[in-house]
């Protein structure tokens, strides 16, 4: 299954910064949508959504906004409840979804609510170098495939979807096919192979007493400086 990329077409610096961690911590990709103008809305094979606030909606000319809505889905983000009274409902209207308040979580109702249920649930999740697909089973670290046993694979997709939470061991052990499931100790043994097979590392952060997590930060600075 394709990953999902989010087309950032929001001007005000603010929100832009918080629509790109957004995307990173649900596992997207993100483009300008400067670049992907640019480059004749080209895209790489991924599912696409358009990110958009009405300073950039001002900015563009109207027809090549007309035509931005009519091929891809497009969520406006208003940046104060005015904006949204003026424009918001005239954009739904229109198509568009609106993201209002915007927070994480409204984010990624709003990009699920514009796909099907499968091409989210089965998305290929991005994280820098690492790609971790649950349709195929698949784990890709600089673009080498990693081989892991499935628990592993299973621990390592439920932290993955879950950034920044604490997952107790048990919540872990539960959550696993009742053939595989140990003791709770058993998730740290499976947690030491995920560090070392990922290369991940101490980005899965361990919680004494309770369970691990991956912060988004250490994933973040841990991506840029190329996984693995």
């Amino acid at each position: 299954m394709s990953a999902l990329t989010v087309i950032n077409g929001i001007h005000k610096e603010e929100l832009q910064k918080q629509a790109e961690s957004y995307a990173f911590r649900a596992g997207m990709h993100t483009r300008s949508l400067e670049c992907f103008l640019r480059e004749n809305g080209r895209l790489d094979g991924s599912v696409t959504v358009i990110l958009i606030d009405g300073e950039m909606i001002r900015m563009l000319e109207k027809d090549m906004f007309l035509v931005l809505t009519l091929r891809f889905p497009v969520i406006f983000v208003p940046d104060c409840e005015p904006e949204w009274n003026l424009a918001g409902r005239e954009l739904e209207n229109a198509g568009c979804r609106t993201l209002c308040p915007f927070q994480y979580l409204n984010f990624c109702e709003a990009v699920q609510s514009c796909f099907q249920p499968k091409i989210w649930q089965e998305r290929t999740l991005v994280f820098g170098e690492l790609e971790i697909c649950p349709a195929n089973r698949m784990l890709r670290v600089n673009g080498r495939e990693i081989k892991m046993r499935q628990v592993d694979f299973d621990i390592l997709l439920m932290l993955l979807k879950n950034i920044g939470r604490v997952m107790s061991r048990q919540y872990l052990n539960d959550r696993l096919p009742q053939r595989l499931r140990g003791t709770q100790r058993n998730i740290d043994t499976h947690i030491s192979s995920i560090r070392q097979q990922s290369g991940l590392g101490d980005a899965i952060r361990c919680v004494r007493s309770v369970g691990y997590c991956i912060p988004e930060e250490a994933l973040y600075h841990l991506c840029l400086a190329d996984v693995g």
